[in-house]
């Protein structure tokens, strides 16, 4: 925020309360609005109401990924991009490896909530609805890749996102970046920042956990401070252009 408010002029507010702003502003960034599906109803008549306005959005809310909850997984998985298998339907188990126990999640949620892990019999008879369904794969830690305007900035990785939040820089290799990259080409992000999320397994492969290009977590407090200043500096840079607006103009905008 305050790094931003030196060359935009603000208007902060929650996405419930940013109708009145519209008419007055020259854009809109979308910031730390998690968790929308605590008000997953008002969030849809907002972004309804942004793509019928007209006004700059950054990121812009027309691409493959998170913008719609989860179903993308499935159908990555069905199109055999690598990552975690993934079904919706009970009854479509024989689609997933084998498993002792599976991951499952609610299709329009974020940081782990409503997640649980259970064992096949469990998961039959619970036959959950608006969940994705996936083998609990064990894994060695979860590298994040963050690109903005579609080119690499950074990795960092963590050992356990929903077990220890500590974070820490990676240097991924070209074999990473290529896994990485050809996510980023799905997704038709036409610019802004993206967080293109996975897993390491035992084997030593990748698989996709999520594409995370509405409102990522920068992870801004937990890198270090060079980089910081570098990602800041290019998102400055890449919302002053995709906004259309040069940087100390002094135009407004809502976030």
């Amino acid at each position: 925020m305050e790094f931003l408010s030196s060359d935009f002029d603000l208007k902060v507010c929650h996405p419930r309360e940013c109708l009145p702003y519209l008419s007055t502003v020259d854009g809109v960034i979308i910031r730390n609005i998690w968790p929308t599906h605590e008000y997953e109803g008002e969030w849809e008549y907002v972004k309804s109401h942004l793509r019928a306005s007209g006004l700059p959005v950054y990121n812009p809310l027309g691409f493959n990924g998170d913008i719609e909850g989860k179903d993308y997984l499935l159908a990555l998985y069905n199109d055999g991009y690598p990552v975690i298998p993934s079904i919706d339907r009970v009854e479509n188990i024989q689609e997933l490896p084998r498993s002792q126990n599976y991951w499952i999640k609610p299709k329009k949620s974020c940081d782990g909530v409503g997640a649980e892990k259970l064992t096949l019999e469990a998961l039959i008879k619970r036959n959950p609805h608006d969940y994705v369904i996936q083998p609990f794969v064990e894994f060695d830690y979860e590298p994040s890749f963050f690109f903005v305007d579609n080119r690499f900035h950074h990795c960092v990785w963590a050992r356990h996102r929903l077990l220890d939040d500590r974070v820490a820089g990676y240097s991924p290799n070209s074999a990473d970046l290529k896994f990485a990259v050809n996510f980023v080409r799905w997704a038709g992000l036409d610019f802004g920042v993206q967080r293109i999320d996975a897993v390491r397994l035992k084997d030593g492969r990748l698989l996709l956990t999520e594409v995370e290009n509405l409102c990522p977590y920068l992870y801004l407090t937990e890198v270090d401070a060079a980089t910081r200043m570098r990602f800041l500096n290019s998102l400055k840079v890449s919302m002053s252009k995709s906004l259309s607006c040069p940087i100390s103009f002094g135009r407004e905008f809502a976030i």
